[in-house]
């Protein structure tokens, strides 16, 4: 079964319409469901039924459907590459998890422009399921995420660790403290990421470990948001103890915001990874090596180089 029948079989499942399909492909309905016909005769399987005026796939067409659909996703990013090739351009595909998209991800991604001018970035914002999908079928060249990435087809390129700290404005009666404890925070107003961050989890844990529910103010996938509203109210907020620092170097506004340490303090991670196997071009190597740089320096440790 070449590409060419592989893109036939995709489009009519997708449709559920030989002539939608055909549209699609640039070819007639005849000669399609021809190489339909020849394409079951080959296998020797039933691969669409008629339902109505639809064409569903049978349990055997949607299992030969799910085999070749990474072989096209792998295909179409051959073709892209060999594109990039003709026009001589240098690509980077690099996916963040939304919770990374920071000044510091900003800053680095601005700063690595100006210096390498002819390597294009495209960035790519998505769940950490979704950068896995990505980074395994070749969509993306670089993964940033919280959590290690669980595939054997994998290679972390760097790891970083630091502690959870707590942002609170000058009117908070916890500003002049030196450090903090959960028991301590049982009172105040929570400004807190978005559930199913790993971050969400510890700050509800590290709560119920102190034996209170934390009160929710404002909730949000936006760090500055959460610090801004933690700023010009009376509240508080847990985030990575660098995300707090690089949001109050680049936003004057939020220069009265205090960080303050927790004892004991919740760990935070990030985690850069790359395709194993995978053959990378320069550009990404030095992507690789640029980022890794730059959270070195941004974060309390580096707790895995390659």
């Amino acid at each position: 079964m070449n590409l060419r029948e592989m893109s036939y079989i995709k489009q009519i499942a997708t449709t559920q319409h030989f002539s939608r399909a055909a549209e699609k492909l640039y070819i007639s309905q005849p000669a399609l469901s021809k190489a339909v016909k020849k394409i079951e005769s080959d296998l020797g399987i039933k691969l669409f039924k008629k339902v109505g005026t639809k064409n569903i796939l049978t349990e055997q067409g949607q299992y030969l459907v799910k085999s070749i659909e990474p072989v096209l996703i792998a295909y179409q990013a051959f073709e892209e590459s060999l594109e990039v090739l003709k026009s001589n351009k240098m690509v980077v595909n690099f996916g963040v998890i939304p919770y990374y998209c920071t000044p510091f991800t900003t800053m680095f991604l601005y700063g690595f422009k100006n210096n390498f001018p002819k390597i294009k970035v495209n960035v790519i914002e998505a769940t950490q399921d979704i950068l896995i999908a990505k980074l395994l079928n070749g969509e993306i060249d670089i993964a940033m995420t919280e959590e290690p990435i669980k595939s054997k087809n994998v290679e972390i390129f760097s790891a970083f660790k630091d502690d959870v700290s707590v942002a609170v404005g000058k009117n908070n009666c916890l500003y002049n403290r030196s450090s903090v404890s959960f028991a301590d925070l049982k009172e105040h107003t929570f400004n807190i990421v978005t559930s199913g961050d790993v971050l969400y989890q510890q700050v509800i844990d590290g709560c119920h470990e102190a034996g209170f529910n934390p009160k929710i103010g404002y909730q949000s996938s936006q760090i500055g948001l959460l610090l801004e509203k933690t700023n010009s109210e009376d509240g508080i907020c847990i985030l990575n103890r660098p995300m707090i620092y690089d949001n109050i170097l680049i936003n004057g506004t939020l220069s009265d915001l205090r960080i303050i340490p927790i004892e004991p303090a919740p760990q935070c991670y990030c985690y850069v990874t790359y395709r194993k196997g995978a053959s990378i071009s320069k550009e990404v190597d030095l992507f690789l090596k640029r980022i890794t740089e730059e959270l070195v320096e941004d974060t309390k440790e580096c707790i895995l180089q390659t």
